[in-house]
């Protein structure tokens, strides 16, 4: 998808090997105490009642992580989604 585009072009200074999250690291930032967002406030960059897109697209559906309420969700391809890049 276009996300993985974004991050794979993205420069920051000297930094240039940016990628989208694998679900695992977007699921290490959810705080389980919390809810609406489920999330500590220290990301607070993050879309806190939005979706971020993970790597792992197939032809057809992907997965993103909801902060809303901190889970995974399977979504298609033309759903919308934000993106946080990482390196």
């Amino acid at each position: 998808p276009v996300a993985g585009l974004l991050c794979r072009d993205a420069r920051t200074g000297d930094v240039f090997d940016w990628r989208l999250p694998t679900a695992r690291e977007l699921q290490s930032i959810v705080d389980d105490a919390r809810s609406e967002p489920a999330l500590d406030p220290v990301f607070a960059g993050t879309p806190a009642e939005g979706r971020l897109w993970i790597q792992g697209a197939s032809d057809e559906v992907t997965r993103v992580v909801s902060f809303s309420r901190g889970v995974l969700e399977e979504v298609g391809l033309g759903s919308r989604a934000g993106v946080r890049c990482v390196h």
